[in-house]
């Protein structure tokens, strides 16, 4: 489980699907400081170089790391995100099905609003005049629902067929 998470952030948690890591973060960080003094390193040659030919040279190269540099700086405007192991992510999530009164309950009000996208596939149903429509739930619910019914049984073992003597 991860720390200082409620339940709704820790359901929400997509693991490493296109997003920065804390070590990745960090990393880019580094990057962009040694990119801004191989910055400031080819400027200062650049105004001291008197060559035409190296000032193309020196401008070819600038516009390369300052691409580089906007590239790592837009990376770094995403929030880092810790990475779970499968099994954590697993039980968090057998958790919630076995009960999810507790995400209701919690005193997180954005557990509820996570609750309800879990639970409903599509907004909650309403007419004016009897309220409350029966509403689509998600594919889990869906097929606990289906494990619960009584009609649906699994075959003996003898099968369907009477036996043949």
């Amino acid at each position: 489980m991860t720390p200082n998470l409620s339940p709704a952030s820790r359901l929400n948690h997509r693991g490493n699907n296109g997003a920065v890591t804390v070590s990745q973060h960090h990393r880019q960080k580094n990057a962009l400081k040694a990119l801004d003094a191989k910055i400031g390193k080819l400027t200062d040659r650049l105004i001291e170089t008197d060559s035409p030919a190296t000032i193309r040279a020196y401008e070819g190269k600038l516009e390369k790391l300052e691409a580089q540099k906007a590239l790592i700086a837009e990376n770094l405007t995403k929030a880092p995100t810790s990475v779970s192991d499968f099994d954590t992510e697993f039980r968090t999530a057998m958790n919630f099905l076995a009960n999810p009164w507790n995400l209701w309950v919690s005193k997180h009000p954005k557990d509820r609003k996570t609750l309800l996208k879990l639970v409903f596939a599509s907004p909650l149903p309403y007419a004016r005049k009897k309220g409350f429509r029966t509403a689509k739930t998600t594919i889990p619910f869906k097929v606990l629902g289906d494990l619960s019914d009584p009609e649906k049984e699994m075959a003996d073992r003898g099968g369907f067929e009477p036996p043949t003597p």
